[in-house]
């Protein structure tokens, strides 16, 4: 069955410009991170034991919910958690995780998380003045890099970025696509 790769392009668009991103650089982050699956799924068990350990929150709560990444932009569970802390979380039932995470595969919820993940990401590479500090680096190599592998020593001390490839796949992707056409 062949994908419809233009099938979220209005979405894409839409949360681009709510961000100020460039819109092809988030159709390649959807092509790099779930190749246009709304439903991609992404279990991380080593995650649930760092969440455990660090918040006692977490502990009881189900792993394959809470330390995965979901929908076109594979937003951690965690990561759509901090941006968008729900009400009454602390007192939310099982049922009431589910359904958050149910919601991340939602394309306009995922697009949403994930636009304005890579826009925060890319002011804080702008404020800390990383690509000055590493000029083989440009912004968005490392707002990429920390997008897929967190900002802990992305870069390290000596300006390399943890996760490279990640980056060079999303640059490919990038280069495939054409710009993107708005409706009419």
């Amino acid at each position: 069955m062949a994908v419809d790769k233009n099938r979220f392009d209005t979405e894409i668009l839409e949360a681009a410009d709510r961000y100020r991103n460039n819109p092809r650089v988030l159709k390649a982050i959807v092509q790099t991170e779930s190749y246009y699956n709304p439903r991609a799924y992404r279990y991380e068990p080593e995650l649930y034991k760092r969440l455990k350990a660090g918040d006692v929150f977490w502990a009881g709560k189900d792993p394959s919910v809470v330390s995965a990444s979901y929908g076109l932009c594979q937003v951690l569970f965690t990561t759509a958690w901090a941006l968008d802390r729900p009400l009454g979380y602390k007192t939310m039932t099982p049922s009431q995780f589910q359904e958050f995470a149910e919601n991340l595969y939602n394309p306009r919820v995922s697009l949403d998380y994930g636009s304005r993940l890579l826009r925060i990401l890319l002011d804080k590479v702008i404020a800390e003045k990383l690509d000055d500090r590493f000029e083989h680096l440009s912004r968005m190599d490392i707002a990429l890099a920390r997008y897929n592998g967190g900002s802990w020593k992305n870069p390290d001390e000596a300006g390399a970025l943890r996760n490279q490839k990640y980056v060079d796949k999303v640059f490919r992707a990038y280069d495939e696509i054409p710009p993107l056409r708005r409706p009419t």
